[in-house]
């Protein structure tokens, strides 16, 4: 069921070593939403929140194009079935990201299955 699949661990891949942790499928959900609807107010490029400068990093600061798609939201797997836990429509939304550097960073990370979707 759905509630059972938003119940599911993500292993989740980060850091040149990629060293790995499990979190729950509903706290990547969350973050992805939260620095997909983050508006930069201050007029810099990069966001002012260390908190959200952290997110973005350990989410989608993976390998631009998409060379190794082993870290951070791209390398992101459902630990029982080892499925891709980022769906492209979750990828898009993070390209059409409210903040230009999220967006930027989002579109340079995505996995190559996801590029079609994002144009």
């Amino acid at each position: 069921t759905s509630r059972e699949k938003e119940c599911e661990s993500i292993t989740f891949y980060f850091g040149e070593d990629r060293n790995s942790t499990e979190i729950p499928n509903a706290l990547l959900k969350t973050a992805i939403s939260l620095i997909s609807f983050w508006k930069e107010k201050s007029g810099h490029e990069e966001p002012s929140d260390e908190v959200i400068s952290f997110l973005v990093d350990l989410l989608i600061g993976g390998i631009p194009n998409s060379q190794k798609e082993d870290r951070g939201a791209a390398g992101a797997v459902f630990s029982g079935s080892k499925r891709k836990a980022v769906s492209v429509d979750q990828w898009v939304m993070l390209v059409k990201a409210q903040c230009a550097f999220i967006a930027k960073k989002a579109a340079n990370s995505a996995p190559i299955s996801c590029l079609p979707r994002l144009c």
